[in-house]
């Protein structure tokens, strides 16, 4: 059965004035990438760059589901607070 852990190696987002870029490392098979519970569908593969211009302010939570060729599943979740 697929077990779920934490991604190993995922690094901090990149940060610009007006975007977030995650990056995860590119050893899996999928990747998901979540914004506050939320698919985002155009994002399937290991870079995210996130608008922070489209966000509310307030907490925002970005989560990364991977998969690998076993079947393991390993995920990932940020906090990020936007201000405006």
């Amino acid at each position: 059965a697929p077990k779920e852990t934490d991604i190993p190696k995922l690094e901090s987002p990149k940060i610009s004035d007006t975007s977030l870029i995650f990056t995860a490392p590119c050893n899996y098979i999928t990747y998901s990438w979540y914004l506050d519970g939320i698919v985002l569908t155009y994002s399937s593969s290991k870079t995210l760059i996130l608008d922070t211009l489209n966000l509310n302010a307030g907490s925002h939570f970005i989560m990364l589901v991977v998969s690998d060729i076993d079947g393991n599943i390993y995920s990932s979740q940020y906090e990020i607070e936007v201000l405006k």
